[in-house]
């Protein structure tokens, strides 16, 4: 329901739009509806203006998702306002979030090429880790319609994963996968969700699963590549070997879905 790629200065109006919130009254749901949905489309404006200026494939692919996971995530958004009967309600933090965006997307028009990739990205890591914070300290907590506060839960494990596929294709643009060594890449398994839901990778990364839940579960990809159990406390290992986009699900719980973006 929220999603967000503006700018270092965006991601500080919403971390003290945090921070002064929690020393006054909590947002309402609608306030919080219309937060949600203006950085949603924020980021939705930020992707277009990379798919337009961008030719990294790294970075298109990256704002492509953006897009994609974005879009959809703002119908699901605006459906649950319309069964609820809410209308978004306009505030101070939804009108900083735009104006901080315009100027933001203002100042990347005037780059290009490389100068331009590093910007966007590097824009992109800073304000996904506000944003994440900003959902797990204030607007999922504030939210009083249990609908609400899981449709932003579920966001917040979707962005989770976008953050750390930004930070992946940052340290691509910087030139620090020609030195990287393989890592191992962790995904917790929890209250029957993947979070990360999304996992960035590179070929020859590790993933591994760890069962926090209290039944058995499965990683089973979509494509056959592997198919791994996880008991309960225990982990799971598997090497991508190759780049590439692969989803996988829970075979005992097909409902619980995630994905790994390897480059």
């Amino acid at each position: 329901m929220h999603r967000f790629a503006v700018s270092v200065a965006a991601a500080a109006v919403l971390v003290h739009g945090v921070a002064f919130a929690q020393s006054s009254p909590k947002p309402s749901d609608p306030e919080i509806a219309h937060i949600a949905y203006s950085a949603g489309v924020i980021d939705v404006e930020a992707a277009k203006q990379a798919l337009e200026k961008s030719k990294n494939p790294d970075v298109r692919a990256f704002a492509e998702g953006m897009v994609r996971d974005h879009e959809a995530v703002n119908v699901q958004a605006l459906a649950l306002c319309r069964k609820l009967n809410v209308t978004p309600a306009d505030n101070a933090t939804s009108r900083s979030l735009a104006e901080a965006a315009a100027a933001k997307r203002a100042e990347l028009a005037k780059l290009s090429g490389a100068a331009f990739d590093t910007a966007y990205v590097a824009n992109e890591v800073a304000y996904h880790k506000a944003v994440n914070g900003a959902l797990a300290q204030l607007l999922i907590p504030s939210a009083s319609n249990a609908e609400l506060k899981a449709l932003l839960q579920t966001g917040l494990k979707l962005f989770q994963g976008h953050q750390q596929h930004a930070e992946h294709v940052a340290a691509g643009l910087h030139g620090d996968h020609m030195a990287a060594k393989p890592k191992v890449v962790k995904v917790s398994i929890e209250n029957m969700a993947f979070t990360p839901a999304a996992a960035a990778v590179r070929a020859g990364d590790t993933i591994e699963w760890t069962n926090r839940d209290v039944v058995v579960h499965t990683a089973t990809a979509s494509s056959k590549a592997w198919d791994v159990s996880i008991g309960v406390g225990e982990s799971a290992r598997v090497v991508v070997a190759r780049a590439g986009r692969v989803d996988y699900y829970c075979k005992f719980h097909p409902n619980m879905r995630g994905e790994v973006v390897a480059r």
